[in-house]
């Protein structure tokens, strides 16, 4: 008779292709610390590797093929001693989730690596390092976080490439969930407190599309603070706007980054951020401006394409507003884990006011000359329906006696007179006179 294991009907109810790339599954380290007991049958702290094999077959079955799951094994059980810890099998089974997820449904995580450097810096030195020279495998054998000598390591990869994140990621405790999130283009912005003590901070870059119309895009960027002394920012695209500015004020002596620590770099890069973006209302309002000057200019309506430019204008300030609103709220946060950058954060704060304020003003703005230019366009119709009107007024009454003597009859008197072409032309006249006065008496012109 054969026994009915207790996550054989579990198993029946699962998708056949891979539990893995369920977004539902827990990934989280309470829940993998949960299954690695469930695997650890003999009680003992640890598992072994057949052990690990079979748990992972239980729970993804297909996910990993023999030949990958066999080189898995080898590189968590690195020294061969048949013994895995809870923590090396919390971060196998995290880094297979993360792969699963992403590399089927997400090709670009496959690219290759656009940027990857390390500043160390402390009050007195600074070291630099940035692919192609640098490696970022090279990473793993440095202890996490600055070198003794330095007082603040700075991490910044651009483009979501996957390896290179995993790498990071187990090398300073990051688990696969903060990965999911800088790996996704569409997080919410947000602070998250670890229960280990350190940052999550999600928010979002804005800058200008180079091709003309103007218009805006932005950019997520992950920032990880680990206790004060390792920022790892992570963006898609190269940002110099952001990250080299920020090189060049580390590598000045005397600057204030080189004397602070981990949480100054971090407001210093949200700074910069804020500032970027109130930067790009200068352009939207010349523009507005420049098409108020020329409405008022023109003696003629403004063309429909003014009121395309005025839609994209209030489009954009309104992506502008969702994409910095966010900041209003994790920047109080900040400051709370960062007591002495009180007042720095706090000016910070002032400035996405201001730019929620200006952005307030540009929409309402677009929206008057919006109104404007509908108000013009019924105004310029209206005129032209006015015309219209009254030139077929004048010339019904001509119609009437036209249609009348051009009816074909054998017998109309007025036709034998000798005058009757120039009678013609006088009753005209007289009665264009006569619609003149009335039109006046009107009112009408």
């Amino acid at each position: 008779m054969r026994h009915h294991h207790p996550h054989d009907k579990v198993r029946d109810l699962e998708p056949s292709d891979s539990l893995w790339a369920d977004p539902e599954f827990d990934i989280s380290r309470q829940n993998l610390s949960r299954l690695y007991g469930s695997l650890d049958t003999n009680r003992d702290g640890y598992i072994t590797r057949n052990q690990l094999k079979r748990g992972i077959r239980r729970f993804v079955r297909t996910a990993v093929q023999e030949e990958d799951l066999e080189q898995l094994v080898a590189e968590v059980d690195f020294d061969g001693r048949d013994v895995i810890t809870k923590d090396q099998f919390i971060k196998v089974i995290q880094d297979i989730v993360v792969r699963a997820r992403f590399f089927g449904s997400h090709p670009f995580l496959e690219q290759e690596l656009r940027e990857c450097f390390v500043f160390d810096y402390s009050a007195n030195k600074y070291d630099f390092r940035c692919t192609p020279t640098f490696n970022p495998e090279d990473l793993v054998k440095e202890p996490a976080g600055p070198a003794g000598k330095y007082d603040v390591r700075w991490i910044h990869v651009s483009g979501r490439h996957l390896p290179t994140l995993l790498l990071i990621a187990n090398h300073y405790g990051l688990n696969a969930l903060e990965i999911e999130d800088a790996l996704e283009a569409d997080e919410r912005s947000r602070v998250v407190r670890h229960s280990d003590g350190h940052l999550q901070i999600m928010l979002r870059a804005v800058k200008a599309k180079k091709k003309p119309p103007l218009r805006l895009k932005d950019e997520q960027m992950a920032i990880f603070v680990m206790n004060n002394q390792t920022v790892i920012s992570v963006q898609e695209n190269i940002t110099p706007f952001l990250t080299y500015r920020l090189q060049r004020r580390i590598a000045q002596k005397g600057s204030k980054l080189r004397h602070h620590g981990a949480h100054y770099l971090v407001y210093a890069l949200i700074d910069r951020i804020v500032d970027h973006a109130s930067a790009q209302l200068n352009p939207f309002n010349r523009e507005i401006m420049k098409i108020e000057q020329e409405s008022r200019d023109s003696q003629r309506p403004m063309h429909s394409h003014v009121l395309k430019d005025l839609h994209r204008i209030a489009r954009e300030m309104h992506s502008l507003s969702g994409w910095i609103s966010p900041l209003q709220n994790i920047i109080p946060q900040l400051a709370k884990y960062a007591p002495d950058l009180t007042e720095g954060y706090s000016d910070v704060l002032d400035h996405t006011y201001f730019i929620t304020d200006k952005v307030s003003y540009i929409h309402s703005w677009t929206s008057t000359l919006s109104q404007r230019y509908t108000d013009a366009q019924n105004a310029h119709m209206n005129e032209v329906m006015y015309t219209l009107t009254m030139v077929t007024a004048t010339f019904v009454p001509l119609q009437f006696i036209t249609g009348i003597y051009g009816m074909n009859f054998e017998h109309m008197p007025e036709l034998d007179d000798e005058y009757s072409y120039l009678w013609f032309w006088v009753a005209c006249l007289v009665i264009l006179i006569l619609l003149f006065i009335l039109f006046k008496r009107k009112r009408w012109i």
